[in-house]
């Protein structure tokens, strides 16, 4: 008889980011009305052996508020999901660090605070093997430039 293999899951939740909300969040897969309105499907995704590249592409400004925090979180999760899977595996190879990465590409407008919670989520993307690339949207050579914080 075989034993059925379990999803490997390789994501070290003491380092997730938190933050403390007084009330329940109401959080929807699909939001239309959010700049980040799919949680569970990955926007851009390229395949490499033993790794691949995902984007998350907001093309409205991001406010620094519960809600977007949360969906940021909860679409790394899916991400880091999807990398750590065993589909992903059988068709991509086991993934390799340094082959593992998210971009995150925002419109110029977004709030300062998000772009510090995106900072907060580096190391625990690091360690889970994976890379987080911010940039912004606009025309090629008009990107602004990050702040020495960030």
């Amino acid at each position: 008889m075989r034993r059925r293999r379990r999803s490997r899951r390789r994501r070290a939740p003491a380092n997730r980011p938190t933050f403390v909300e007084k009330e329940p969040l109401d959080v929807l897969d699909d939001d239309e009305s959010h700049p980040i309105p799919h949680l569970g499907k990955i926007d851009v995704a390229i395949y490499i052996k033993n790794g691949g590249y995902y984007g998350i592409v907001v093309e409205q400004p991001l406010v620094d508020d519960a809600m977007t925090r949360e969906r940021i979180l909860r679409k790394f999760d899916a991400y880091l999901n999807d990398l750590f899977s065993e589909e992903f595996e059988r068709l991509h190879g086991s993934p390799l660090p340094g082959k593992l990465r998210i971009y995150v590409n925002l419109h110029p407008a977004t709030a300062n605070g998000v772009l510090d919670f995106l900072q907060e989520c580096r190391p625990w993307l690091a360690d889970n093997k994976v890379e987080l690339v911010i940039r912004f949207l606009g025309p090629e050579g008009a990107e602004p430039k990050l702040d020495a914080a960030h």
